[in-house]
């Protein structure tokens, strides 16, 4: 029997479109930056593109009677843009914990504090607040302010011109949370986690200027590209892990774990450089206090965890075959009735994979440390990631995995989380599903199954479109716009793009918007260029639109010598084609259409096939292709 596909209908085969004449919705925002050169229309940083930038010399205390962290710092914040900026926006992202505050989610009322104290305001040697409270001396009220987890400071006559850098000195105080439950705050009364915890100047762009959304819990964050020098001082008898590289290692470790370190800094093998026995031997060398100094460069922010008894592992392995470039990888975790030997080898073979598979680009940072000061689910920073222990083994690789590839997405590829979160989480999700996948993990795992999740949620009302901004979502809407809906539409994509011959589109666009603020329209016209045509046919129904997956068998024919089973697509969402098809010899085969059968707007597809037998029942559909009613996807021969 031999059979032959024939599509009916031409598929349209479209010359790239410029994206002034896409169908694509753009706001007026997003216009003018195209506009004025910002962006490009190939998807490429346009020729005026810019960011601005901030340098932070950070000198903070933990005190472990109060359990305060103190801090002073001064950061050199430079106006790149040709706006002259009136005034400052800094975020006070721990007022999401304050008393009184706004949040997304209930927080026990035990976990709330006192908020952010600062101490001292001052931009350029103008003093705008002092001792917790504003300095109105000369200027109206609503020129300082707080709202929500934001300090706004008006800078009336001396605004910030094009070119201009200005020198902002701040000097707070803060408590963590008691228990780490969204992101920071303590494990136990002596390990903690901080993230989120000084003063930092909010993004401004050349889309919506200041990013003035407040942190209220569900969304993350969003920060330009910095540098950072920080000293941290704590009690001798604490270890200290951090964002950036150390700069004072000889200071602060005893000889024999000092060697431990340089050993693994070198080593493929997974090595202990903090066990139980050695807190009885004082890791850290000698008494009182020690301060612990770290440098990151072109980083988004700074984060660190401490504590006097957690233990710790440590490895390294080349990212880069070319160069020979290492990353030191690191796990940090309690000593108590879970298992965590095994999540350092899950942090090694992760990095390898996301180097040298998928997205195939070496691992941007010169180290990972993995800390377990966290008691519900995982959370990313830069160099680190701050977990849950998960007892269930492919959870727990994927979580730690997970993490660590937000190190492409949002760090090394700064998108804006708080507007746009599935630019980072679903890339992110795909890559630790991948992974698993790859070291022989099947897809049986719940969350391994973005099919299914994506065909239950269309059929709630929580299927919002992914260009809705992230900051109008709540708790229930989330999930699905985040991880659901971008992890099935990056996966077609995917396959889209090999289609068109590009078997791995992410490093290009990785490599021309490292270090940069991309956003959804960037990476369409991204993809647009790398495909060479333009695929608003694809983003439109994905990205833009509400609608869902469902396709239907219309009608079969047994023809003389052929079949033709024509599909109806009945919901709004493009998706491939998969039929299989049981004839009267017990034949049973399978026959697929690729997802461009409907990329010239057609709600119907057919499919004929030049056989000597009938087909005696077609069904429509397979474990990969959401529909949200497969009661219409079986036919049978009467």
């Amino acid at each position: 029997m031999r059979k032959i596909i024939i599509l009916s209908g031409a598929i349209l085969i479209t010359s790239l479109l410029s994206a002034q004449q896409s169908s694509l919705y753009m706001p007026p925002a997003f216009q003018k930056a195209y506009e004025k050169g910002t962006r490009s229309w190939d998807g490429n940083p346009g020729p005026n593109y810019w960011q601005n930038s901030a340098k932070y010399n950070i000198k903070a205390e933990y005190d472990p009677v109060t359990k305060l962290i103190a801090g002073k710092e001064t950061i050199l914040y430079k106006n790149n843009s040709q706006d002259t900026i009136p005034y400052l926006v800094t975020k006070l992202l721990q007022n999401a914990y304050k008393k009184g505050n706004a949040r997304d989610n209930e927080i026990p009322a035990e976990l709330l504090t006192d908020g952010v104290k600062i101490w001292k305001f001052a931009v350029n040697g103008k003093t705008f607040y002092k001792d917790n409270e504003p300095v109105l001396e000369d200027i109206p009220p609503y020129f300082v302010q707080e709202f929500g987890t934001n300090l706004l400071i008006v800078l009336r006559n001396n605004p910030i011109k094009p070119g201009d850098e200005v020198i902002i000195e701040a000097e707070w105080e803060l408590s963590l949370p008691s228990r780490s439950l969204v992101r920071t705050g303590f494990y136990d009364s002596t390990s903690f986690f901080a993230g989120y915890w000084y003063p930092q100047v909010s993004v401004y762009d050349d889309i919506s200027g200041f990013d003035v959304y407040s942190y209220t819990g569900i969304q993350e964050t969003y920060n330009d590209m910095n540098e950072y020098e920080v000293e941290l001082t704590l009690p001798s008898d604490y270890l200290v892990w951090a964002t950036g590289v150390q700069q004072n290692e000889e200071e602060v470790y005893s000889k024999a774990i000092l060697k431990r370190i340089n050993a693994s800094k070198e080593s493929d093998e997974l090595m202990k450089i903090v066990e139980k026995e050695d807190w009885g031997k004082g890791p850290v060398s000698g008494e009182g206090k020690k301060t612990w100094k770290f440098k990151a460069s072109n980083v988004p922010d700074f984060a660190w965890g401490a504590s006097d008894h957690f233990l710790w592992d440590a490895t390294s392995l080349v990212v880069d075959q070319i160069n020979g470039r290492r990353v030191w990888v690191h796990s940090v975790y309690p000593d108590n009735e879970n298992d965590y030997s095994d999540i350092i080898g899950y942090c090694r073979k992760g990095i390898d994979y996301l180097s040298n598979d998928f997205p195939g680009v070496p691992f941007p940072y010169p180290k990972h440390i993995t800390i377990h000061t966290l008691h519900a689910g995982g959370m990313e920073f830069p160099m680190m990631a701050n977990n849950n222990f998960f007892a269930d083994t492919a959870m727990c690789y994927d979580v730690t995995v997970h993490e660590i590839a937000h190190s492409y997405f949002p760090f090394y590829v700064g998108v804006n989380e708080r507007q746009y979160a599935w630019m980072d989480e679903g890339w992110v999700t795909i890559f630790g599903h991948l992974a698993l996948k790859a070291d022989g993990f099947s897809r049986n795992q719940w969350f391994m199954e973005p099919t299914s999740l994506y065909t239950n949620m269309s059929n709630s009302l929580n299927n919002t479109p992914l260009m809705v901004p992230s900051s109008m979502l709540n708790f229930f809407t989330m999930t699905n716009h985040y991880y659901v809906r971008p992890v099935q539409a990056q996966l077609f994509l995917l396959d889209l793009m090999k289609e068109l011959g590009v078997d791995n589109p992410l490093p290009e666009y990785i490599g021309r918007w490292n270090g940069k603020h991309p956003t959804p329209y960037d990476f369409f016209f991204t993809m647009n260029d790398i495909a060479g045509e333009d695929l608003a046919w694809f983003w439109k129904p994905w990205y833009f639109d509400f609608g869902y997956a469902d396709m239907a068998i219309k009608e079969v024919k047994n023809n003389g010598n052929q079949v033709e089973i024509t599909v109806k697509k009945v919901g709004t969402h493009p998706v491939p084609i998969h039929l299989e098809i049981t004839y009267d010899e017990n034949l049973v085969e399978n026959e697929t259409a690729s997802i461009q059968v409907w990329k010239d707007g057609r709600d119907e597809h057919t499919i004929v096939i030049e056989t000597d037998v009938k087909a005696l029942k077609v069904v429509l559909g397979s474990t990969e292709i959401p529909d949200v009613n497969p009661a219409d996807n079986t036919w049978k021969a009467l």
